[in-house]
């Protein structure tokens, strides 16, 4: 998270990255829901837009 919001990412989007990664409880780590993907550019989060689930 520190590198993410010394790099100029809000910290309500580095926190979100942060939870989303791999844990031992979650290996495949957590969805990201967000109605505004291109805030994640370059985090290395494929978040998904529910406006856009068919």
């Amino acid at each position: 998270m520190g590198a993410l919001i010394g790099a100029g990412t809000d910290w309500r989007i580095a926190h979100a990255v942060h939870a989303s990664r791999p844990t031992a409880d979650h290996p495949s780590g957590r969805i990201v829901l967000t109605t505004r993907p291109e805030l994640y550019a370059g985090t290395g989060v494929d978040p998904i837009d529910p406006g856009k689930i068919s």
